[in-house]
């Protein structure tokens, strides 16, 4: 049974799969004789609206409103998750009348499968989600990235994928992955660092959680706007490369400089500190093909390269 203070909720299953941020879908509710109005991502208790469709030139009738849009990345195929409501976050009491509307609006170009809604239930009772993620944040410590979480409760938690987009970019990409405990009722603490984050780069983050039957969820979308720092020379070289690399390092007063070369998976494959800055060779024989970030850090604050290796 629910406990008094329990919210009465929406809860509905759904599949997406549309064109990003063009085509979308989210609901409306009206209340008593009131208008039809978008429900906010705020009222969400779990799973809310993952983006807004763009403005502008597109000639989508929902353009520019909040909405479940895109789909798993790189494919043009959805999963099926569950998204829940506290109908007390509208406004709604005993005795009013509440009304709701799943509403998908699409662009003039032909979409992807389309939005998919099964499940519907109004309850008043305890319900049990995968994980109840109580804090999400991204911050600059020390020249380093970090995002930080913290759960209260996880159910068949298998981890956590973290997603990153620039300001420019209409996907989210995956950089890395998080073991979560399985099931746990106690809080637990997490930490991821972004390692290729750029100075004087905006990034958005957000979470997929997994079970470890596949179902997935995502965490809001949080944002983290690095300062722009002074410049250094830095020359990489020969990119693409074989067997070695030159780095050379200018620019700077004396200082220790970190370097750091990490796989696209986030794992540091190499790491060194040097008394000055300069020219070093790093040999790279041992590594397999592939793309590369080269992280430099020292007292100027740090700046993030590709490299290439064939």
């Amino acid at each position: 049974p629910a406990a008094a203070s329990d919210p009465v909720k929406l809860i509905f299953d759904h599949y997406v799969s549309l064109e990003n941020k063009w085509d979308g879908g989210n609901i409306k509710y009206k209340l008593n004789n009131g208008s039809w109005t978008v429900i906010p991502a705020s009222s969400f208790i779990f799973n809310p609206y993952n983006d807004n469709l763009n403005g502008g030139n597109n000639d989508n009738p929902m353009a520019g409103q909040p909405a479940f849009t895109g789909a798993d990345e790189g494919s043009v195929s959805g999963t099926w998750g569950q998204s829940q409501i506290d109908l007390s976050q509208l406004g709604a009491s005993g005795g009013d009348n509440i009304r709701f509307r799943w509403e998908l609006g699409t662009d003039g170009c032909n979409g992807w499968d389309g939005w998919y809604i099964d499940d519907i239930i109004i309850c008043h009772c305890e319900t049990f989600l995968p994980i109840s993620l109580t804090d999400f944040q991204a911050t600059l410590q020390n020249n380093k990235v970090w995002l930080n979480w913290q759960t209260a409760l996880e159910k068949d938690n298998a981890g956590f994928e973290v997603q990153r987009k620039g300001e420019g970019d209409s996907m989210f990409e995956k950089i890395g992955w998080v073991n979560g405990h399985g099931e746990s009722q106690q809080i637990i603490n997490y930490e991821f660092e972004d390692k290729t984050a750029k100075p004087g780069e905006t990034y958005y983050y957000r979470l997929m959680q997994m079970d470890f039957d596949g179902s997935r969820t995502f965490s809001n979308v949080v944002s983290l706007e690095l300062p722009v720092l002074d410049q250094i020379l830095v020359t990489i070289s020969p990119n693409p490369a074989q067997d070695f690399v030159n780095l050379v390092v200018e620019g700077v007063e004396e200082t220790n400089i970190d370097v750091e070369i990490i796989d696209v998976k986030g794992n540091v494959v190499f790491q060194n500190n040097y008394l000055a800055p300069g020219n070093y060779v790093i040999d790279l024989s041992s590594f397999d093909s592939g793309l590369y970030f080269v992280r430099i850090t020292g007292g100027f604050g740090w700046e993030v390269y590709r490299l290439i290796l064939q």
